[in-house]
């Protein structure tokens, strides 16, 4: 049990547990939570599972960096603390702005001045890709910062493993 605790505690597993439970409570209370996301000229229909998943498979390699950091005992708890809760805040930020998200309207781009829906839609559209930009860039920075502490702690060990004849 103290084994299963420990476990659990790990600040870490966050970066699984998290998409898992909001794919599961929007499944669970909103059976239509489709999107509608304008990229340029295309509309693609997002739903907070498919968003979830997608991050789910972004968040692995990282999970499996701290865990092999941890595991090696080369870990810095401050960047790895900081670099979940920056993972976990923008994956959040961007499931909210989803769910602010209005319905979109296939007349909004034949108006000459801006609606309000088509203005707020637009600004959250952005706003959103700013994040997945922003989640993408987080997970590659703390990627290579795990393969350079790798990289040094192996340094480090194999310093003196030469054969003198």
């Amino acid at each position: 049990m103290k084994t299963i605790k420990k476990v659990s505690m790990r600040f870490e597993n966050y970066l699984l547990l998290l998409p898992m439970a909001f794919a599961a409570l929007f499944l669970l209370f909103d059976q239509n939570a489709t999107f509608h996301y304008r990229v340029s000229n295309t509309i693609y229909e997002l739903d907070i599972p498919s968003v979830a998943l997608t991050t789910l498979v972004l968040f692995f390699l990282p999970f499996m960096a701290h865990y092999f950091l941890r595991k090696d005992g080369i870990r810095n708890q401050d960047n790895a603390n900081l670099h979940i809760m920056i993972s976990i805040s923008i994956y959040c930020l961007i499931n909210m702005l989803l769910i602010m998200l209005p319905d979109y309207d296939s007349r909004w781009g034949r108006n000459i001045f801006a609606t309000p829906n088509s203005d707020t839609y637009y600004k959250i559209v952005s706003f959103t890709n700013i994040l997945w930009i922003a989640q993408f860039v987080v997970q590659f920075i703390f990627l290579v910062y795990s393969i350079k502490s790798f990289a040094k702690a192996g340094s480090r060990s194999n310093n003196n493993d030469y054969i003198t004849v």
